[in-house]
């Protein structure tokens, strides 16, 4: 039978996973972990360690029927992938499912579950001691990271540093000067046009060079932005690590090989992966069988950017009408609860149904934002929802890198 490889055991590639089972023919995954942590958790699990458990399988989440192999991939070429032990695995269709590369917020490649953990646990505890805390970013990771900071340490000098000139750049002027407000509300300073002269986090207190040649004393320091995508070791990649593909998703270096979150079309977000793993997935089986691909088509077009944006996950969320589907901007755009009541949604939320929070659009008359839509966020925070990924909260006691 032909040989399906996937090359990254999270998000895009579990997904991708699932729509391939079953078929005809052998999937492997490979991961550089031994488990998978759910990286919309990540922020919050920074500044509260002891739930870190609520975000991490240890082997739950795997797929019946689909091989899973622990490895980092370090080079692949026409029909095999060799992995950082020097073993090779040979493949017929080729899934590049790389993900991002966000330190801290996400796992290490090649990180054990103790390590991970202990990491995670001295990071939050440095958090909570400390009298000023320095983020490197301004985007949607970064302030949802200085909410959460501010939730368990009231009293640091909470400090953002961004090379924009200000923080969440894509935002209109509407949400731009609600972001404002709510960093002002809750004494966050914002140092624009600048960076931290550090690569990785520093959990020490000491003068932390910008790039401007500013100085600023702080206790730690944690880069809350996107290092690039993982593809560099592919030879597929541009200079940020997102895999070059065509109109079928298929990698422009290798007809074998597809990408799937991880390539220059599309930001990454699950919606947009979910349909990026329909379209690869279609592709692979239309490959193996010598018939015509089909062209991508994103389902998500009107999602150019983050459709929410929480800070901290106590404080406040908003939902932007514009990057919801029909039916959820609809539903968004009405005056808020109860002046318009979805009848499919907050009657169920009331009886504990449905994760949906009865005010998650707000209040009457007013934007979908605040301390309801905060609560419907903060229902999926332990939830993989439209992934279809089982098994958090089945963290492992011990695993480490085979």
């Amino acid at each position: 039978m032909p040989n399906i490889v996937i090359v990254g055991g999270g998000v895009s590639g579990l997904m991708t996973a699932k729509k391939l089972v079953g078929k005809k023919h052998n999937v492997t995954i490979i991961s550089s972990t031994p488990f998978f942590e759910w990286p919309i958790a990540g922020s919050y699990s920074l500044t509260h360690p002891d739930e870190l458990k609520k975000a991490v399988s240890g082997d739950g989440h795997h797929i019946k029927g689909v091989k899973h192999v622990v490895g980092i991939a370090v080079g692949i070429d026409d029909c095999k992938i060799t992995l950082n032990d020097h073993s090779v695995i040979e493949y017929d269709c080729l899934v590049l499912a790389v993900g991002l590369n966000i330190p801290c917020f996400l796992p290490k490649m090649g990180q054990s579950w103790s390590q991970r953990e202990a990491e995670v646990a001295q990071i939050g505890s440095a958090i909570r001691k400390a009298s000023t805390v320095l983020i490197g970013g301004g985007g949607t990771v970064a302030v949802e990271f200085a909410g959460d900071v501010r939730e368990v340490n009231k009293q640091a000098q909470v400090v953002m540093v961004t090379r924009g000139d200000k923080p969440l750049r894509y935002l209109d002027g509407k949400y731009s000067s609600k972001l404002q407000n709510l960093l002002q509300k809750y004494n966050v300073e914002v140092i624009t046009n600048d960076a931290v002269s550090e690569d990785g986090p520093v959990l020490e207190m000491k003068n932390f060079k910008l790039r401007s040649g500013k100085e600023l004393r702080a206790d730690l320091y944690i880069p809350a932005f996107q290092h690039g995508i993982n593809g560099g070791f592919t030879g597929l990649a541009d200079d940020t690590g997102a895999i070059k593909v065509n109109d079928f998703l298929q990698a422009e270096g290798n007809h074998k090989v597809f990408a799937v979150g991880c390539s220059n079309k599309e930001f990454s977000a699950i919606p947009k992966v979910d349909g990026q793993s329909k379209t690869v997935a279609q592709n692979v089986l239309l490959l193996l069988e010598g018939k015509p691909l089909k062209k991508h088509v994103d389902g998500m077009a009107q999602l150019t950017h983050p459709m929410s944006q929480k800070f901290g996950h106590k404080t406040y969320a908003w939902l932007e009408p514009a990057m919801l589907p029909g039916p959820g901007s609809a539903c968004a755009k009405n005056c808020g609860f109860p002046c318009f009541p979805c009848f499919c949604c907050w009657p169920l939320a009331l009886c504990g149904c449905t994760p949906c929070h009865p005010m998650a659009c707000g209040v009457c008359c007013a934007d979908p934002e605040g301390a309801g839509t905060m609560a419907a966020m903060r229902s999926l925070l332990h939830g993989t929802g439209m992934t279809g990924i089982k098994g958090l909260g089945s963290a492992p006691e011990m695993q480490v890198m085979k």
